[in-house]
């Protein structure tokens, strides 16, 4: 097999960035429907699309499952949103037992889509809870 030439190398570049560009197109359109996504006829806003990517994310990306989850019985899920709510008293209320870099706080909003997918998580733990007794 030969080495390809600069001008196949060249034009082989120019197909990936055209479908670069088709993909990034593709990918906003995605995220527009997205955002206009009904639940039972109604609306889902960007808002509880984020927070629902962010619960997603907490559980996919950095591996915090409902089984560990469930092992927080002392209102730690929601201490750590209180520190995501209010970054300056996350001294005060993260959680003790909880590594001091899993606190992450960022921008405002992004702090609050956290809280409330912290929340989210709080409230499923109780509930899972509940239903066990």
């Amino acid at each position: 097999m030969s080495k390809p030439t600069y001008a196949e190398l060249k034009a082989k570049c120019e197909q990936l960035e055209d479908f670069n560009r088709e993909a990034s197109a593709l990918i906003a359109t995605l995220q527009s429907n997205l955002s206009r996504a009904t639940l039972n006829g109604q609306t889902r806003t960007a808002a509880v699309l984020d927070v629902l990517l962010e619960r997603q994310r907490q559980q996919t990306d950095e591996g915090y499952s409902t089984q560990q989850d469930d092992t927080y019985i002392c209102g730690e899920l929601a201490a750590a949103a209180i520190c995501y709510i209010e970054p300056m008293e996350a001294a005060n209320y993260w959680p003790a037992d909880w590594h001091d870099d899993s606190f992450k706080p960022s921008d405002y909003r992004r702090n609050l889509v956290k809280a409330i997918a912290l929340l989210i998580a709080e409230v499923e733990r109780f509930d899972r809870q509940e239903a066990a007794l």
